[in-house]
């Protein structure tokens, strides 16, 4: 097992990707990351940890950010009480004056869990903390072909003991834990594949029980299959003759609170005189979820605004006249092809394929 850990640090210094949070290991950094990564794949993640960064280069700013201008910049990564958790948190820890400095101290911090708290310590600061993404899961899994025939629970208490246990025998060998961890993270993305692992590439393969077995396809057994929730919705698109559309801020006990979206319902001060254009249909996953979306395009006559991000000006006759600072004041029109708004997948997929119809121009 020594030999084996001391190669796998070797690949991993040979292999490692270019990542833009391993330049510049800091505690702020990696934490970001490894917010953003919490079920999204790398690829996805980059472009918005650059960009998340660019705008908010330490914790103090991000502190001093509204939650519209954080959801703004988290807008089509998904699951947004993460954004909403990194927000509380940068408040707590700017108040505190100081990241924690232990395992203890980070798992009370919104957002963070075992996994992440493990992640900073050893990315970040080298201390030699276990980590148990799906990635590792997958690694150790196969290596000690763990099962779950006594429970999930079990299970995963089973790898983490054999995640401390490489840890802590790296540790005594030299290898520095930011080098370990980041070494079986990265031979589960890259080697260590969930439908076809690239054994002969992996400096684990000699001791991995399960490709001794044959059976490492079959490694980590498959959770119970995931229950869709079939979701059908009817939203509408109101379209100004400015290249203007009106977009809905979703109150804070809806889904996706405080993003911006089309009105899930006609809006009753649409006159009668209002001209639809089109009707069409998309279909979205989120999470748990298969949304299927009608959206109705409407033109109506009027400028709804004449400035780039906010209120109105001119406007419709007896339409909501400002940004969502209150429950009945949440509607705002905004320019068709720059929304300047926090906007989940979605809502930019229709707000796409109007444009490229055509009807966004009047």
């Amino acid at each position: 097992m020594k030999e084996n850990l001391l190669e796998l640090a070797a690949w991993f210094e040979r292999q490692k990707r270019v990542l833009p949070w391993r330049d510049r290991p800091t505690v702020y950094r990696v934490w970001i990351s490894e917010i953003m990564l919490q079920q999204t794949q790398v690829a996805t993640v980059v472009p918005y940890f650059e960009r998340f960064i660019r705008r908010f280069g330490s914790v103090e700013e991000l502190a001093a950010a509204s939650e519209a201008e954080v959801l703004e910049h988290w807008a089509g990564l998904g699951y947004y009480s993460r954004a909403r958790n990194l927000l509380r948190a940068a408040r707590l820890i700017a108040e505190a004056g100081a990241f924690p400095s232990d395992r203890t101290g980070w798992l009370e911090i919104p957002g963070v869990g075992d996994y992440t708290a493990g992640a900073i310590l050893s990315i970040a600061l080298d201390r030699p903390e276990a980590i148990l993404d799906g990635n590792v899961e997958r690694v150790v899994s196969r290596v000690r072909r763990v099962d779950r025939e006594d429970g999930d629970g079990v299970f995963k208490e089973t790898l983490w003991r054999h995640s401390r246990r490489w840890v802590a025998l790296g540790f005594g060998l030299g290898i520095r834990p930011s080098v370990l961890n980041q070494a079986l993270m990265e031979l589960g993305a890259t080697v260590c594949s969930p439908r076809e692992p690239r054994c002969g590439a992996c400096p684990l393969a000699s001791i991995c029980r399960a490709r001794k077995a044959g059976v490492q396809k079959l490694f980590p057994p498959r959770k119970r299959p995931v229950k869709w929730v079939s979701v059908r919705e009817e939203v509408h698109c109101v379209l100004d003759n400015r290249g203007n559309v009106l977009l809905r801020q979703r109150g804070t006990e809806e889904w996706c609170a405080g993003l911006w979206d089309l009105p899930l319902g006609k809006p009753a001060w649409i006159a009668a005189g209002a001209r639809p254009l089109d009707c069409f249909e998309t279909r979205h996953v989120v999470t748990r979820h298969r949304i299927t979306r009608i959206t109705r395009v409407w033109r109506v006559s009027g400028a709804g605004c004449g400035c780039g991000r906010g209120g109105v000006r001119g406007g419709v006759r007896g339409a909501p006249r400002s940004a969502g600072r209150s429950a009945g004041d949440e509607f705002r029109w905004v320019p068709l092809a720059e929304p300047g708004v926090a906007a989940g997948a979605a809502l930019k997929k229709v707000l796409r394929r109007v444009q490229e119809s055509g009807l966004g121009s009047g």
